[in-house]
């Protein structure tokens, strides 16, 4: 690259490898997040070339009260995986290719066409060699059994999976209206009514996994998209991880260096509590334009997480109601964190005064963006991707995918 772009810099550790891009003229140019899959291994390559690397192990340290930590038992119970009836008949060559609209650490997101009754859909694509070779066979089934498992009106539904000699498959919903990033990028940054809806729905979607005992690890605008009708979607389960029944803790160091929690990058173990952090970066974001930790040598934007938000330096549009909420979701210890153990009690800040969050929750308030499309299979909300695939195919026949 020339000036005024930075260099790229390819971070490596425990689930994931994210592609860091500086800023255009002073302006971050974003992040490309891969998701690669490398295990146990955290890597680091530098623009000097240099290399070093250690284990990430996971494990439980901690154990909590079952209802307090995932619900009901009956509702658990209840949230088995399951593949909607009403689409289990359609088979994987009866899907017609009709554009890229996203890339991924193991393949891409293809928007396909049902040649039976014309419906479209998103289509993930994984390469299982490469699966196997980064031996992520067990994160990819607990992506696929947490998506399965999920009935929310702000979680991006899974339908069905397929799998053949070279690759599995996810068949998801189409969310037609793109990231709530590229709003942002287009916009600047959004006003406090229209973030505050986001907000919501990233809240509920959080409140929904924490209750089922699921921390999701990687909330950010990429990770939401719009459906049609402008109602919000998480998407992306590829760090979400179900701690096991009765709480605890993991270990593995993973996320997108700008939301990562300071238990992370200390290594002190985490737990539901990162995704309140990252709640509270989200809100900034959506407020600014830009997270508050933020460089392109992500050793300096952890530090910078570390010093925590009383660093920071407040612009003067941000109402101290919004100001307030972001402090106290982003407190240095986790237990002080508003939400923590009680969710509601982000319902009852102040700066969700007067917002009918019964009204949201049965999606009878009229989102604040509605995007624009032309046909269901509309794909200008969606950045351009190259036609081949960045992996070779090969042939795995191992029976890790047998639930696909």
């Amino acid at each position: 690259f020339t000036p005024p772009y930075f260099h790229v810099m390819l971070m490596c550790y425990g689930d994931c490898v994210s592609q860091l891009v500086g800023g255009y003229a002073g302006r971050e140019y974003r992040r490309l997040s891969s998701a690669y899959e490398l295990g146990e291994y955290t890597a680091w390559w530098t623009p000097s070339g240099t290399f070093f690397a250690h284990s990430a192990n996971t494990f439980v340290v901690r154990k909590m009260p079952v209802d307090s930590s995932c619900g009901a038992l009956q509702e658990i119970a209840d949230d088995k995986p399951q593949q909607s009836d009403n689409l289990d008949e359609i088979q994987l060559n009866e899907l017609q290719m009709i554009e890229t609209i996203g890339l991924g650490g193991f393949g891409r997101v293809q928007l396909v066409r049902c040649r039976r009754d014309q419906r479209v859909f998103a289509l993930k694509v994984m390469n299982k060699k490469h699966i196997v070779q980064a031996k992520q066979q067990q994160h990819v089934n607990a992506e696929r059994d947490i998506l399965l498992s999920c009935r929310c009106p702000f979680i991006v539904t899974l339908h069905r999976t397929y799998r053949d000699a070279q690759r599995v498959y996810m068949l998801m919903e189409y969310c037609i209206g793109g990231e709530i990033w590229t709003l942002i990028r287009e916009r600047g940054r959004l006003d406090e009514p229209m973030a505050r809806y986001y907000c919501a729905a990233a809240l509920e979607a959080l409140d929904y996994l924490h209750r089922r005992s699921i921390v999701y690890r990687d909330l950010k605008p990429e990770n939401m998209l719009l459906q049609k009708d402008g109602i919000p979607k998480l998407v992306d389960f590829g760090f979400a991880k179900r701690l096991n029944s009765d709480g605890g803790q993991t270990w593995t160091f993973c996320g997108t260096a700008e939301y990562i929690a300071p238990e992370v990058v200390l290594n002190k173990g985490h737990s539901f509590s990162v995704d309140i952090w990252a709640l509270g970066i989200f809100l900034y974001e959506l407020l600014t334009g830009s997270p508050p930790f933020v460089n392109t040598d992500p050793m300096v934007t952890y530090n910078a997480i570390l010093r925590g938000v009383g660093s920071l330096i407040w612009p003067k549009y941000l109402s101290d109601d919004a100001v307030n909420l972001i402090f106290n979701f982003c407190r240095r210890e986790p237990h002080q964190r508003l939400g923590y153990g009680r969710m509601e009690s982000i319902r009852e800040d102040p700066w969700f005064n007067l917002f009918d969050f019964d009204a949201f929750r049965s999606l009878k308030m009229r989102p604040p963006f509605i995007p624009t499309v032309c046909s269901d299979s509309d794909t200008r909300n969606f950045d351009n991707y190259p036609v081949l695939d960045r992996f070779a195919t090969g042939v795995d026949e191992t029976g890790w995918d047998s639930e696909f």
